[in-house]
């Protein structure tokens, strides 16, 4: 009797002490709380009776940080890896969710470069602010701001150039003080005043000459004193 008593209490003893190490185990594992903390448990007490219960929360904590580790890196193919191995996932339609809008935000990518090429293939102020009206965060916008400033400045300069007047250039100057035109504009200026003034000169000569009188010579001389014909008037009074 005693014979088969000692077997079965040693049976009974390495049992007690299998389940003291495997709930100690346990209790461990939940602590520290991570995969590799309950993976090590269920490789260890593959027949402890907490083996359903680390199962579970091994599957919650996988997807927890199969989620996180796709939202951190927020690109489509790491959503829909999550979803193909977590169709059931906490988090699956907030994958859903996210790849929908990364998949419109690749398509608006694609319209908006679309735009920003018809913009530059057309190259007119309207079809840059057309652009910059219906793409207003682009980056792009600033370059299509410019490139329309540039065209307006330029079709203001040709007709500006086409009428050729002081007015003209003063109108543009006031438009575009420091434009790229503003030298040659002031320039321009200068060269129609100078041409106005030798006019005036010649036209008013012309009228001294006819009058043929010192009082004609000397009033040419007040009024032009540095004028083309300044040494003939003064050789005319004896100067």
């Amino acid at each position: 009797m005693k014979k088969r008593v000692i077997p079965t209490l040693l049976v009974l003893l390495v049992f007690f002490c299998f389940s003291c190490g495997s709930k100690k185990a346990y209790k461990k594992a939940k602590d520290i709380n991570t995969v590799e903390a309950f993976e090590k448990f269920e490789r260890k007490h593959a027949k402890s009776k907490y083996i359903p219960e680390v199962q579970s929360r091994l599957v919650l904590l996988r997807d927890q940080e199969d989620w996180a580790r796709a939202a951190f890196h927020n690109y489509l193919g790491g959503y829909k890896k999550y979803i193909e191995f977590h169709p059931q996932g906490k988090y699956v339609l907030q994958a859903r969710n996210r790849i929908k809008q990364i998949e419109k935000e690749i398509a608006d990518a694609t319209a908006h470069e679309k735009a920003w090429a018809a913009a530059k293939r057309t190259n007119t102020v309207e079809s840059f602010q057309y652009f910059v009206r219906n793409y207003p965060n682009s980056q792009h916008k600033r370059q299509a701001i410019n490139y329309a400033n540039d065209l307006k400045e330029n079709q203001l300069w040709n007709m500006v150039s086409h009428r050729n007047d002081e007015s003209a250039y003063d109108d543009y100057l006031k438009e575009y003080p420091n434009g790229r035109y503003s030298s040659d504009a002031k320039q321009k200026i200068r060269q129609i005043q100078d041409k106005r003034k030798r006019k005036e000169d010649d036209e008013f000569w012309e009228m001294v000459v006819k009058k043929n009188s010192k009082d004609a010579y000397s009033d040419y001389l007040r009024r032009y004193p540095n004028g083309r014909y300044s040494r003939i008037a003064k050789e005319k009074l004896g100067i």
